[in-house]
Formats: C-alpha cells, structure tokens, sequence
C-alpha cells in the first residue's frame, strides 16, 4: 500500500536526507515524496491532493494543522523539532499533531512514525468511504420503507373495512390478505431498524495520535 507524504522544510535540507534513505522505496513505488519550502504551497497541496497520507513538518508549520480538519482532515502531521520536551511536545499535541520527533532524524524511528501514521490515515479514509456508503443506503432503505408502508398501510385498512361487510365466504380470503399484509409491514419496519442500528456502528476514528505515549515516557 503507498504512503504519500508531504514535507515542509523551509531551508530544503531534508530532502537529500529523504530521497538518499528511502530510494529503494520511492524506486518501488511504495512511498511517494512531495517537497515544498512553504506553508502556501503546503496548503495549496493538501487541498488539492486528498491521497496524502502523512504531513512532515517542523514547529513552524504548526499553524498548517489548524486548516487541516477543513481542507484535508485525514492527513496526519509528524512534527519534528531538536527540542523534545514536555513544552514542546505539548505545543505540538495542542495543534493536533499525530507525533513528534526529535532531529537529527532517526531513520528507523523515522519510517515507524511515517507506517504507523500512515496505517491511521488509511484507517480514517476506510472509514470515511463506509460512511458515506452507508449514508447512501440509509437514504436509499429510508425511501423504500415510506414507499412501502403507506400504500399497505392503506391496504390493510381496506381490508379491515372490507371485512366488517364481507359475506362468509369472502372472510376467509381477506383474513390472508390482512394477516399477510401486516407479516410484510413488520418485516419493512425490522428492515428501516436493522439499517438504522448499522448506521450507529460505523464511526469516524478520532484524531488521537501517540504524542500521549511520548509525553509519558518523557514523564518517565
């Protein structure tokens, strides 16, 4: 599965860093780069281009995070900073970062961050294409079940009239009719439930990163 990321580095000095330690994955096709130097191309970026995955930025850039739930909200942001302290790690939680890591950028723990905030990104636009499918099928069952229910509605009550008057001999054939008109009412009924119970299951994933596990190893 490709990892497409986006990185802001005002100076341009990670990206020979990037391109020189994920060559062979950018070769293969499983990660893609995008380097800017600004936060305007940034935004014009991750407004345009909804497949991003992953936001590499330093501190600076943190105000790019606050547009993001309008414009991109399934991009995670790893934040990188040579200070890692409390403060700063809760500057960066505070603007909705999904990690933070400290420079000289580690490779291993850098591609980690980037899979593990990738694997969320993927998660959320799973769960965002479920619920607008779902949001589709409810339409859809909530339509079909007012079009059913009024016109056997109305033959039930029909048949209800029909029958105080009825001779003997009908009594019997309008008793089928009702009793099979009111199975078909509460099976629609079960139905528009079913769909309606389905609908509450699926949620979006919230925005929770793991900067909550680094401040408590820093705690530590």
């Amino acid at each position: 599965m490709k990892t497409k990321v986006l990185l802001v580095d005002e100076k341009a000095e990670l990206e020979g860093f990037f391109r020189r330690h994920f060559h062979q994955a950018i070769r293969n096709g499983s990660y893609e780069f995008v380097f800017v130097t600004t936060a305007g191309q940034a935004l014009q970026l991750l407004e345009e281009q909804a497949d991003i995955d992953v936001l590499l930025t330093n501190l600076s850039g943190l105000s790019l995070l606050d547009y993001l739930p309008r414009i991109n909200p399934i991009v995670r942001t790893v934040v990188f900073n040579a200070n890692g302290d409390v403060t700063t790690v809760r500057k960066a939680m505070n603007h909705g970062a999904f990690a933070l890591l400290t420079t000289p950028l580690n490779f291993q723990e850098l591609k980690a961050t980037i899979d593990k905030a990738r694997q969320y990104a993927h998660q959320l636009r799973e769960t965002q294409e479920l619920m607008q499918v779902d949001a589709h099928k409810t339409h859809f069952f909530s339509h079909l079940t007012h079009e059913l229910q009024s016109p056997l509605s109305l033959l039930v009550s029909t048949v209800n009239r029909l029958f105080e008057t009825a001779d003997l001999p009908l009594t019997q054939p309008l008793l089928a009719v009702r009793r099979n008109a009111r199975q078909l009412l509460r099976a629609i009924n079960e139905l528009e439930a079913i769909a309606q119970q389905e609908s509450l299951k699926i949620e979006l994933i919230g925005r929770d990163g793991i900067l909550s596990g680094f401040t408590e190893q820093l705690a530590e």
